[in-house]
């Protein structure tokens, strides 16, 4: 049975890994807001928007759950991450947990880009009125669909 202070103190630590990640994610956008920087440069943060945020949170993920098993606001609340079978390793996290959260934070990145993906090509056809074959269309618009139910299921 779940302790009803554990849980709270789990959202509790969500919440904190949340602002943690949005107060870094703002310093380093404003580092690129540096008027002596050139145009390429912080022009950055308008193109790589997404990339700035997973690599941000790649670097989080490294120096909090890889290393320590427990994120930041897991370790303020003293909770910590670890396998449900704890004879082997108390408080350790597999290596095995640590590679599928990873690649949730990757997964995440990659269905966002397939997204904008989608609608961006939607977008630009209908500016440029090129005819496509109904395949495609029909294509595109399962895909359509098939986001908008992964959407309404983590809703």
């Amino acid at each position: 049975m779940i302790n009803p202070k554990n849980r709270v103190s789990q959202l509790d630590s969500r919440l904190l890994d949340n602002e943690l990640f949005e107060l870094l994610y703002q310093t380093l956008i404003d580092c690129f807001n540096v008027k002596n920087l050139p145009k390429r440069i912080s022009d950055l943060k308008v193109k790589n928007n997404d990339e700035l945020k997973l690599i941000l949170k790649l670097i989080l993920f490294k120096l909090t759950i890889y290393d320590k098993n427990s994120s930041y606001g897991l370790i303020l609340s003293r909770l910590v991450m670890a396998d449900a079978d704890t004879n082997k390793n108390h408080n350790k996290l597999s290596l095995k947990k640590k590679y599928i959260l990873l690649s949730l934070l990757v997964g995440e990145y990659l269905f966002k880009k397939l997204e904008s993906l989608i609608y961006r090509d939607d977008f630009q056809e209908q500016d440029t009125d090129v005819t496509n074959d109904k395949i495609s269309r029909l294509q595109k618009l399962s895909l359509k669909m098939f986001i908008g139910v992964i959407k309404f299921d983590d809703f």
